[in-house]
């Protein structure tokens, strides 16, 4: 382009024109000196963006990689331990009818509690992690929410009689639209949470209907949790100050990590985890899901 204009010039013709051949052609050099360095400046922008979204790319994969890798160490950890814990618990249940004396069945009980408890941490590692990792997708569907309500209802009647807990669940009529079992994991976190930490009284489970959805609650009367610690409960590894009410097994400190994925599991299904709660009165933890609209419903139905 330089030279054309430069020919175009010295042959009288082109912008550059109007006086003494000498100044046309200063002008013509200044104009594409000007030109010339914009230009560079332009490339060198554009070379310096190409190498800086080279570089994320690059950064994306390795730490997409570096998530596989850490979901699959932690899956494989779980997944060797899981034969040896069994094993134990099936020797231990064995030794249960041989030991005599109520010392000896103490002591298995606190060993059985601690093996319990490494599964339990186990579990919870796993599902953090994959999350984290972004490996788990939902699986949306049209189901009634009293199903899965009365499932859990029969899970935890159960566990609320051996705390000496009351245990009552309110049916729901509503049919719910998103994933049926990482909203029962949700849920099945809410309600562990609350048999361990509530000491006397009682669990509720239900729910009622809101804008747009539906607000699945666990209600507890438990010993509440403070203001400063509401939103802090919801971190991964992080335990709230141990209360006299808690249940806690020998060996069983807990990891943290319910709460961390019950918000988690929220977040992937569009949803988030609110919390009431009172010190000395209990606590209240809410989900919210959308409720299935009456055409997808029959339509659910027809098929």
């Amino acid at each position: 382009m330089a030279t054309v204009a430069v020919w175009l010039t010295l042959v009288g013709r082109g912008p550059f024109t109007r006086d003494a051949v000498v100044d046309d052609l200063l002008e013509l050099q200044l104009m594409l000196a000007a030109v010339s360095g914009t230009m560079l400046v332009l490339v060198g922008a554009i070379a310096e963006r190409d190498e800086s979204t080279a570089a994320l790319l690059k950064a994306r994969q390795l730490a997409e990689q570096a998530n596989l890798a850490k979901s699959q160490f932690v899956a494989a950890v779980r997944h060797d331990l899981a034969q040896p814990l069994q094993a134990c618990q099936l020797l231990l249940g064995a030794l249960r009818e041989q030991v005599p004396g109520e010392q000896g069945q103490v002591v298995i009980e606190h060993l059985t509690g601690a093996l319990e408890a490494m599964g339990a941490g186990l579990d919870a590692l796993r599902d953090i992690t994959a999350v984290e990792c972004n490996l788990v997708h939902p699986r949306i569907e049209i189901f009634s929410i009293n199903e899965v309500l009365r499932q859990l209802a029969e899970e935890y009647r159960v566990q609320a009689a051996k705390c000496g807990l009351g245990f009552r669940w309110v049916g729901c009529s509503i049919a719910a639209e998103t994933d049926r079992q990482l909203l029962a994991r949700i849920l099945r976190n809410l309600l562990s949470n609350a048999m361990r930490y509530t000491g006397t009284g009682r669990v509720l489970l239900g729910c009622r209907r809101v804008p747009g959805g539906v607000r699945i609650e666990v209600w507890d009367t438990g010993p509440g949790i403070p203001t400063a610690e509401q939103d802090r409960i919801f971190e991964a590894f992080h335990r709230g100050a141990p209360s006299p009410s808690e249940r806690v097994g020998p060996g069983d400190t807990g990891l943290g990590l319910g709460l961390a994925t019950v918000r988690r599991l929220a977040g992937i299904l569009g949803s988030s985890v609110t919390l009431r709660s009172k010190v000395g009165k209990g606590s209240a933890f809410a989900v919210v899901v959308p409720a299935a609209k009456l055409e997808a419903v029959r339509r659910a139905a027809a098929e």
